[in-house]
């Protein structure tokens, strides 16, 4: 390893131009935080205010003698080669023989560089400006230039490797979504089981749902429905095997609306116990949890109805068309208005299975149907009127569960692909690693503060659940508490026995603020002011990543997070809470038991806790054992 300076890799580079009235000149910008170098217009001479101008070149290192200590730095890129700047920026040249070019890309990244500027700088808080000769003079450790050339001949290869690796997963990913596609559309065309010339006759089935709604009907279980015309021949799609029959969802199931309370009536669902479920819950095969619960007077004064378990829920509208889908309530539960309840007369298994199928399916064709521009939406109408292929129950049977096993495959082939995902990115992380290493630079990161480190780690679990259309707050908190609190990060949160619990009021709102603050991600509500809450992400939704390894021990965060990415949010708040309990008394040196776990969260929490079932607390139990996230005798 060699001692440098700065000066001795760096060689400023000044090349005055005299502008002309009528010449036309590209004007460029350098954004803080790693951006790099931009166009920011193009103005002829005459419009130019400053006229001490300066030419730059691709290949030349810039970098802004104001913001160079916040990482206002980059290469001049081809799109803006031989364009002008002012004396506020500088022009280097890298003297190669001392400093591989690549090499000084790599290291302009790293935070170390960013302490270099710092240090270079002076002047008041505000307003400080870098010190040539300071910059100049700092000192730099380099391998010899024959060391660099290797590294980065290497470092190229794992590159190229990885982005094909990268294009070869998303591939797979591809065609493992095309594969399930294939296997619905097979499925509800009969195309997927051979038809049996002894089963049922369909029309047998539907005079069975006629009957068992008719007989609803004089129980006043339900209401007499005006009845649809006949399915048209536009209406149908595709040819059916014998034995199908076209046939309306309003034929087969009681189909209904919710209601969402004004917002003068808004605190009638605070506190209540009726689960009450948005369209944001929807494409979840089963909703076993709602995040919000209304009152008693809320279900009278809104026309809301509960709905039994088993009914589908399927969303109109709120979600975009690309959102939204069918799931089965596991719980009796009331709706709002933007989901439609769709409740099988005489709830056969198989026939509540089968339309679930049908409508993952053609969810997004039927949305087309709807009005509404970028969010279309479906009216109550239009889900009773949608024209259903029906098969024979015993094929209905076989069906489903030929699609469960094929889907079972495709479900192991997808944990595979993102299994390999996970690798490749460790893969890189030990490349980055060794950058430090080859350049001898200690990793002495500088400090920030604890609100800062948690939004870190908030963007890396919402970064990894983008894809996933059912992840909100609720999700994130519990997910981050499990990472912080297994890992002992000390973020100066304040997890309390809430309803969701663990649960602390003021963290999402200090990460939704820290994450829009420095553009990685913005949080919205769909659905109203009391729908979830969803990310998208923002222009700099990769620079948290730089962080990671400096405020984090990645490993042992991605261990969590893989762990609980493929939970529901239900079986995400039961492990949170009964992880929580199992902290707290063995702090206190107190005894611990299956039974004593259950019983504190049940009932020393709060009274939903009660609502879940104690078979699911003892699932979770014997997983957390599994995974050495509790021990005990």
């Amino acid at each position: 390893m060699r001692k440098l300076q700065v000066k001795d890799v760096l060689t400023r580079i000044k090349e005055p131009i005299e502008l002309e009235d009528d010449v036309l000149y590209k004007r460029v910008t350098i954004k803080t935080k790693h951006q790099g170098v931009f166009l920011r217009d193009s103005q002829h001479g005459k419009d130019i205010g400053t006229k001490k101008q300066f030419f730059i070149k691709k290949g030349q290192f810039l970098l802004s003698k104001i913001d160079a200590r916040n990482g206002a730095f980059g290469i001049v890129l081809d799109e803006v080669d031989g364009a002008i700047i002012t004396g506020n920026f500088w022009t280097y040249e890298v003297n190669e023989e001392e400093l591989n070019i690549e090499l000084f890309y790599i290291m302009t990244s790293l935070p170390f560089f960013d302490e270099l500027c710092k240090n270079s700088s002076s002047g008041s808080t505000n307003r400080q400006y870098l010190d040539e000769k300071k910059f100049l003079n700092q000192k730099i450790t380099l391998p010899p230039i024959e060391e660099q050339n290797s590294f980065i001949k290497h470092f190229k290869k794992l590159q190229e490797k990885h982005s094909q690796t990268l294009e070869e997963l998303q591939t797979q990913s591809e065609l493992i979504s095309k594969l399930r596609s294939s296997i619905l559309s097979s499925a509800v065309r009969g195309k997927l089981v051979p038809q049996n010339r002894n089963d049922e006759s369909t029309k047998v089935l539907l005079d069975k749902i006629k009957a068992e709604k008719e007989k609803l009907i004089k129980e006043g279980k339900t209401k007499t429905k005006k009845p649809l015309p006949p399915i048209s021949e536009d209406e149908i799609p595709y040819e059916l095997p014998d034995g199908w029959i076209w046939c309306r969802l309003n034929e087969l199931a009681d189909v209904g609306t919710g209601a969402t309370p004004l917002k003068s009536q808004v605190n009638y669902y605070k506190n209540g116990t009726i689960p009450w479920v948005t369209s944001s819950l929807t494409g979840n095969s089963i909703i076993s949890q709602a995040e919000i619960f209304i009152t008693e007077k809320a279900l009278l004064e809104t026309n809301c109805k509960i709905y039994p378990k088993e009914t589908l829920i399927l969303a109109m509208y709120g979600q975009g068309k690309t959102r939204g889908q069918i799931s089965e309530l596991a719980i009796d539960a009331t709706i709002n208005q933007a989901c439609a309840a769709i409740v099988i007369y005489g709830f056969e298994k198989y026939l509540k299975q089968y339309l679930k199928l049908f409508f993952q399916k053609y969810y997004l064709e039927i949305r087309e149907l709807a009005a509404g521009g970028a969010q279309p939406n479906l009216n109550l109408q239009k889900v009773k009127s949608t024209a259903i292929p029906l098969p024979p129950l015993e094929e209905q049977q076989r069906i489903v569960e030929k699609v469960e096993k094929l889907m079972t495959v495709c479900n192991a082939l997808e944990f595979k692909v993102q299994n390999s995902k996970v690798e490749t990115k460790k893969l890189m992380q030990s490349v980055l690693k060794e950058v430090f290493s080859a350049l001898d630079i200690p990793n002495n990161q500088p400090k920030a503060s604890k609100a800062f480190q948690r939004s870190v780690l908030a963007a890396y679990i919402v970064d990894n659940r983008l894809e996933d259309k059912y992840f909100g707050h609720v999700k994130l908190q519990k997910m981050l508490f499990m990472c912080e609190v297994a890992n002992n990060l000390d973020f100066d949160s304040h997890y309390k026995r809430h309803a969701m619990g663990p649960y602390d009021p003021k963290l999402l709102r200090s990460v939704d603020l820290q994450l829009k603050r420095n553009k990685w991600f913005k949080c919205e509500k769909m659905d109203g002011d009391k729908g979830r809450y969803i990310y998208s992400p923002l222009e700099k939704s990769d620079e948290y990543k730089k962080y990671l390894n400096r405020y984090l021990k990645f490993e042992n965060i991605e261990k969590m997070f893989s762990l609980m990415k493929p939970m529901t949010t239900l079986q995400a708040e039961i492990v949170a809470t009964l992880y929580s309990v199992y902290k707290d008394l063995k702090s206190m040196q107190q005894k611990i038991s299956s039974q004593i776990l259950i019983n504190e969260a049940r009932n020393n929490w709060h009274d939903r806790k009660k609502t879940i079932e104690i078979e699911k607390w003892e699932r979770a139990i014997e997983w957390m054992k599994e995974k050495q996230l509790i021990s005990y005798e």
